[in-house]
């Protein structure tokens, strides 16, 4: 993860001034992502608080992906 982040650091404009902490990175594991991800299939794909009521197409059931960090 280390190599990533400074090549990111490196090659992308927007991470040139980030500062990576060693002692963070030390505390992850070795193997796998150092957040939690859960899966899980959703009913709809619209959101009913920001869809216009003239929205008339079908809804497909789509997978949802949590991130916790």
């Amino acid at each position: 993860m280390s190599k990533a982040l400074h090549w990111l650091k490196l090659n992308h404009i927007d991470y040139y001034d980030c500062s990576i902490s060693e002692r963070n990175l030390a505390s992850y594991p070795d193997e796998g992502p150092p957040v939690v991800v859960d899966y899980y299939t959703s009913s709809l794909n619209k959101d009913p608080e920001s869809t216009s009521i003239h929205d008339m197409e079908e809804e497909d059931a789509q997978q949802k992906v949590l991130v916790h960090l």
